[in-house]
């Protein structure tokens, strides 16, 4: 989720990819991909354009599949349907939140194999093509300078359609995930995507795929699964801060190994799926101002109830904290996070990975009014 207030993330690792929880490789089977261009991404200028260039630029690298592209006429929306796809929601799109743009990304989730991937671009923001030249947006924005450039976007959420997740560490990367108002950036895979690739789709992934058992004990954390905009320091509301907060808790919680983190003050992070946790109740009215927070709190997650709006997953997971580092932390709360597990299918929105019942998670609770 993109929010102009929260710390950048950083680790001392190299690229990331996704695994199962059962430490299989989250990897496309087949060895050609189709991605259908919804009709609204012609609203965004460039955007098709940037759709080709992504695909070609990804497309049998490093033994992945070839990619591939088709535009429509017809009306299509992201959600799990059997076709991956590419997406431009002008109104916003509720699972991104306030990302630039999302990865929903589908696979079996006993083998790792890729079912769908749908890429949305998130309509809060103005996206279009950036004048390498002039380091000026080329579009009739009214303010040029509060434009992304969407060849660096859909490029990097490409690389999450392939299994990769958000590299933190090396700022050359494409998929490294922050991206500045206005600037040329990297559109093309470096030697650490292509590296990232080859552990997915070479021969150590090949073999890695075809049995579960062997990569049970690798398994690592899935990333954030999106493109991150940096922006310089402001005011949030609280609301906001409640996000921020729980973004990172998900980040953590849900089975996150990743070491090395460190806060970079004035940068955006994104997560779609952020966990928004509140005491019993107080859940009914998410939009009701936040009055203060609780500090990161150790819990056990009861249960977790997954259902599919539209394709998309949803799932309410029930905690039961642990520990506190304040004295009136709620004995329980319930967080919100799109993504989750229906049917043996595993769906991951954003990069965050919906952790199951029996996990010990991070996070911070929020107390709202009703």
């Amino acid at each position: 989720m993109l929010l102009t207030t929260v710390s950048a993330l950083r680790q001392a690792e190299a690229f990331e990819v996704k695994h199962t929880p059962g430490g299989q490789l989250v990897r496309w089977t087949e060895s050609s991909i189709a991605f259908t261009v919804a009709r609204t991404v012609r609203h965004v200028p460039g955007g098709e354009d940037a759709v080709a260039s992504a695909t070609s630029a990804w497309s049998k690298q490093a033994g992945g599949p070839a990619l591939t592209v088709a535009a429509t006429n017809v009306k299509l929306e992201p959600g799990l349907d059997g076709k991956s796809g590419v997406f431009f929601e002008a109104d916003g799109f509720e699972p991104a939140g306030k990302a630039l743009a999302v990865t929903i990304l589908s696979f079996d989730d006993a083998t790792g194999a890729v079912l769908e991937a749908d890429i949305v671009l998130n309509g809060r923001y103005e996206l279009g093509r950036v004048d390498p030249s002039a380091k000026r947006p080329s579009t009739d924005a009214e303010d040029d300078a509060s434009v992304y450039d969407v060849d660096r976007v859909v490029a990097h959420e490409m690389g999450h359609a392939l299994g990769l997740s958000d590299e933190l560490a090396n700022e050359d990367a494409l998929m490294y995930p922050f991206v500045p108002r206005a600037a040329v950036l990297r559109a093309t895979p470096d030697a650490d995507d292509v590296a990232g690739l080859e552990t997915l789709y070479g021969a150590a992934g090949s073999a890695g795929a075809a049995s579960a058992s062997d990569g049970a004990s690798a398994a690592r954390p899935s990333g954030c699964g999106g493109v991150v905009a940096r922006s310089g320091p402001t005011t949030a509301p609280w609301t906001s801060l409640l996000a921020v907060g729980l973004v990172v808790g998900a980040l953590v919680l849900a089975r996150s190994r990743r070491r090395g983190r460190t806060g970079a003050a004035g940068a955006a992070v994104l997560a779609a799926g952020a966990l928004v946790v509140l005491p019993p109740g107080a859940i009914r009215s998410q939009r009701a101002p936040v009055e203060e927070a609780h500090g990161p709190t150790s819990a056990r997650v009861e249960s977790v109830h997954t259902t599919s709006v539209n394709g998309v997953f949803r799932s309410e997971v029930d905690l039961r904290t642990l520990s506190c580092t304040s004295n009136d932390c709620p004995v329980s709360g319930r967080a919100v996070v799109w993504g989750g597990t229906l049917d043996g299918v595993r769906q991951v929105v954003g990069g965050v990975d919906v952790p199951r019942a029996g996990d010990r998670v991070v996070v911070v609770f929020e107390r709202g009014r009703r």
